[in-house]
């Protein structure tokens, strides 16, 4: 069962290639195992790369890309390195792995399949270059694909079988080798190869494939320039698939570059296509290169064979290994010189290699397993063959690969209600449990260079900004003697302490500071700030205590108390307060059916909470829906409101267990618990992020993303935060809220270029803002009130640092942004029209002001008519005097609590200053506003652009 672990509702990439080689698939005997073993181990050679599986943990050495360490400061990886396919607490098990030229694939055993690099194009997506290539820098499920029980890399494409044996692929189609018309070029979405059934296993190889079907018959389709298909001739590429020459009763199947192999159940070796270097087998009496058609090896007693570049191996019943094809780089694995060894049809058995259990080719290298588990290499080797640093390219003689090591890391907190961390970490040999190996081991905030810990110590002592909601960290381990990568984690570390937040609604905000008070400011129209009255709040007022967490809506708030209840007031016409009616609450009623709940959030019109439910030791999170369901974003199926929270019914499969959600104007966002995104709602921009532009009343998935960590839904766009520290944003752009240099919407996630490591990042109206490892702010998208923080109103479709900010944490909501200091003092800037940066002005500000000062001065100017103004000051804290000036002229000294400014000029702005005074004159605050009166015809005019709400576009 998928479980989902975040929801929001809501109102790439350098190019990699790492070789030129293909797959290899699995050997025989191996195909459809979905359980490993304790302590079994299995092997897989890529194009530059191996792999090796063990206790259902996968391993790589080579070509870092490959691997998901696309930049490495220690260049290639020479021992077998973990691969960190997902940070969740139970990774999937793994069951295959296949690389190719410039992509890798691996399935897991629920029969999902993830994979890295090259993926293909897809027509709808926008890449780093402005191309619609699809380029993975992180571990990714490929989209839509489930119940997956085979797959094969080659060099520029992937083939996927399901358990009903239907055949899947993605990636270049040059020469049809995806089973579809020549016509569809590339594609990232994978497409069903049509005429394909009953399919067992896959292989492939340089622009061409092949299909093993349960009735021991073998299909290809694709490139045949070389005779690589096996039908009898070298005629142009075919994209519909052909049956193979003469071949029944086939066991298994591999793929060479341009060659192929098949076993058959009596034990013999057959081949075809390219035979060059005797690959195949002897050269034909004209000398010709191709065999097209199946030819029968001298070999007998065969139970798996894998094909290389130009090379072959098979493995025999007695634990042999025999080679034959060329040995320019040692692939033959007989030892001695290399040089003019091009040509070798004679299969030889490697000398040093007995009891062998599996073996697997690469593209100029081989590997092989023994029964006690060591797996030996020879041939090429730029790190692939994992015996650590290189000193010799050519390795000709079988040699043993070092043991895989788990890097193993935890953490706990140092002290109560302390944001410093005791960090944990070790080695772990699966061959020798006992052990515990020693390496240097270094501790980075990431996106740092520099080191919190660095030595041989397995803790280190971590902080986290006393305000921040995560710190991320990355571990490393080096071998002590020569200083190569052992391994490689990161650890996000939530902040346990006490902190403050802030939650921004469309124009009023919520302040919970450390000690669980919530304090309101802003409109209060509908009673959304929860003190009992409609008085709209220039400076915090306190609200509730006992507060844990808080969500602001359009005109609604929603927060979770200590013990475990759920409270909601303000405005309730579409049911947004669960409370079973849709009658505003100016005070705060507990909300039905969702005590407990870890997680809630409300969007402009709508909410969701997660509900711990099932016995103690065995609670899973459901989610609950209620509100405004116009487009479906309640997920229930239908478009009708709620009044109450209701479960999701009928998707528990996708969504139960989640702990991310975030919601916004029509759309819901969901993480599920395999890193998988789901959306449902309003799609008109794209905001669904699943390739359409269609409202969908039930979740659907979003493509190209993985390990997702925060998710933010704005009014019409969409946001996710992934591991490695990247934005990826889709919807609606026409502010450039996006973050990728356009103003074109996105029906699919494109990187925001936000040049940071990010940790934290929110949504707003039009706008986003991140904070990144380092304490910088980032922000981008609408500027209408100044809510990118940097002085002006213009519009950015760039990522942006906030000149001067260094904070711990960052809100975002309607036209203004928060960010809080690590001493838990708030500062907001943007739209201002009811109070709603907390500063006691309605004067919106395009920089930093600070919310809630302990003297609460504040200055309302209201009342406009085209004479006059009415101006009311006061303070929290009793002052001996108040200062009123008007463009810098006093215009009254004392208590000046309420008073009308008359005598003004009609449609001109004014601007008003407050300033607070003690006993001996000493200035303790000020305050500035800017007010316009009103035209001579009645219209605001200006004053509209200075405090009144600008409705961003939500047709």
């Amino acid at each position: 069962m998928r479980r989902v672990t975040k929801v929001l509702v809501g109102s790439l990439i350098a190019t990699m290639a790492w070789g030129s080689g293909w797959s290899m698939s699995s050997p025989y005997g191996m195909t459809g195992q979905t359980v490993h073993a304790a302590g079994d181990k299995h092997i897989f050679a890529g194009a530059g790369n191996s792999f090796v599986v063990t206790d259902n943990r996968a391993f790589g050495s080579g070509v870092p890309g490959a691997m998901g360490y696309p930049n490495p400061p220690e260049g290639l990886m020479v021992v077998p390195t973990e691969l960190n396919l997902s940070d969740r607490v139970v990774n999937p098990a793994v069951r295959k792995i296949s690389a190719g030229a410039g992509q890798t694939v691996v399935l897991d055993d629920d029969g999902n399949v993830w994979a890295i690099g090259r993926q293909g194009r897809d027509e709808v997506y926008r890449g780093a270059f402005g191309d619609n290539e699809v380029i993975h820098t992180d571990w990714t499920p490929v989209y839509g694909l489930t119940n997956i029980v085979e797959i094969a890399t080659g060099t520029d494409h992937s083939l996927a079988v399901k358990a009903d044996g239907t055949v899947y692929a993605w990636g270049y189609n040059l020469t049809g080798q995806l089973g579809v018309p020549v016509d569809t070029v590339t594609t990232a979405i994978p497409v069903q190869v049509p005429g394909l059934t009953n399919v067992k296993s896959v292989s492939a190889g340089d622009g061409y494939s092949l299909a093993l079907k349960t009735d021991g018959t073998v299909w290809s389709f694709g490139s045949n320039q070389r005779g690589e298909l096996g039908v009898g001739t070298t005629f142009e590429s075919t994209y519909t698939p052909q049956q193979v020459y003469g071949l029944f009763n086939v066991a298994s199947i591999d793929a060479g570059s341009h060659h192929a192999l098949a076993v058959l159940q009596d034990g013999t070796v057959w081949g075809w296509g390219y035979t060059m270097s005797g690959q195949v087998n002897d050269r034909n009496a004209a000398y010709e290169p191709y065999r097209t058609q199946p030819q029968k090896n001298q070999l007998d007693q065969v139970t798996a064979v894998s094909a290389g570049e130009t090379f072959s191996l098979a493995l025999k019943q007695d634990g042999t290994v025999w080679a034959f094809g060329s040995n320019l780089y040692g692939e033959l694995g007989q030892g001695g010189p290399t040089a003019n060894n091009l040509h070798n049809p004679t299969p030889l058995q490697i000398p040093q290699l007995s009891q062998v259990t599996e073996i697997a080719a690469g593209d100029r290298f081989a590997l092989a397993k023994r029964a006690d588990n060591s797996v030996y290499g020879w041939g090429e080797n730029m790190g692939q063959l994992g015996i650590g640093p290189v000193s010799d390219p050519y390795v000709t003689a079988p040699v043993r690969m070092k043991e895989p090591l788990k890097l193993r890391v935890g953490y706990k907190s140092a002290s109560q209600n302390s944001s410093e961390y005791m960090v944990q970490y070790s080695l772990y040999d699966y061959q020798n449990p006992a052990l515990n190996p020693p390496a240097r081991f270094v501790v980075k905030r990431a996106g740092v260079e520099e080191s919190v810990c660095n030595g041989s110590e397995t803790t280190c002592t971590v902080s986290i900004p006393s305000n921040a909601r995560v710190g991320v960290f990355e571990v490393s381990a080096y071998d002590l003697q020569d200083g190569t990568l052992i391994g490689s984690r990161q650890i996000r570390i939530t902040n346990g302490a006490s902190r403050s937040m802030v939650a921004v609604g469309d124009y009023h905000s919520m302040w919970r500071q450390a000690n669980g008070t919530l304090y309101g400011y802003g409109l209060n129209s509908n009673g959304q700030l929860g003190d009992g009255t409609f008085d709209m709040r220039l400076s915090p007022v306190s609200t509730l205590f006992g507060v844990t967490n808080v969500t602001a809506g359009s005109r609604s708030t929603l927060v979770s108390k200590s013990d475990g209840t759920i409270w909601a007031f303000g405005g309730n016409s579409n049911g947004e307060l669960g409370i079973g009616n849709t009658i505003d609450q100016t005070l705060p009623v507990q909300v039905s059916r969702v005590g407990g709940a870890p997680l809630i959030d409300m969007g402009s019109h709508h909410a969701m909470a997660g509900v711990l439910e099932g016995q103690l030791g065995e609670e899973e999170v459901v989610l609950y829906s209620w509100g405004l369901n116009t487009y479906g974003q309640l997920g229930n199926g239908d478009k009708a409101n709620r009044s109450v929270p209701e479960p999701f019914i009928g998707w528990d499969s996708v969504l139960f267990g989640s702990t991310l959600t975030s919601t916004g104007f029509g759309h819901t966002l969901f993480v599920a618990g395999d890193g998988k995104v789901y959306a449902v709602g309003r799609n008109d921009y794209g905001q669904l992020g699943n390739r359409t532009t269609t409202d969908s009343t039930t979740p659907v998935e979003v493509p190209y993303l993985s390990n997702v960590v925060a998710i933010s839904a704005g009014p019409l766009h969409s946001a996710a935060l992934t591991r490695d520290g990247s934005i990826y944003t889709w919807g609606y752009n026409a502010s450039g809220q996006l973050g990728d240099g356009t103003f074109e919407h996105s029906s699919v996630p494109v990187k925001a270029k936000t040049g940071a490591f990010n940790v934290a990042m929110d949504s707003g109206r039009g706008h986003m803002i991140s904070t990144a490892s380092d304490g910088s702010v980032w922000t981008w998208g609408y500027n209408f009130k100044g809510q990118l923080g940097n002085g002006t109103r213009t519009d950015s479709a760039y990522p942006a640092k906030v000149p001067g900010l260094t904070v711990a944490d960052i809100s975002a909501g309607g036209e203004r942004s928060a960010v809080i200091q690590e001493d838990g003092s708030v500062y907001m800037f943007g739209s201002n029209s009811y109070g709603e940066l907390g500063d006691g002005t309605r004067t919106y500000s395009t920089t930093p002001v600070i919310t809630g000062d302990l003297l609460g001065l504040s200055l309302y100017v209201s009342d406009s008519t085209t004479s006059s103004l009415t101006i009311s000051t006061s303070t929290l804290t009793p002052v001996a005097k108040r200062v009123v000036k008007r463009n810098g002229v006093v215009i009254c000294q004392g208590t000046c609590a309420n008073f009308v400014d008359s005598g003004l000029t009609a449609f001109t702005p004014y601007t008003y200053t407050v300033e607070a005074y003690d006993a001996v004159g000493k200035l303790l605050a000020s305050k500035t506003q800017v007010e316009a009166t009103q035209a001579s015809n009645g219209l605001e005019g200006f004053e509209q652009e200075y405090f009144q709400e600008d409705f961003y576009p939500l047709q």
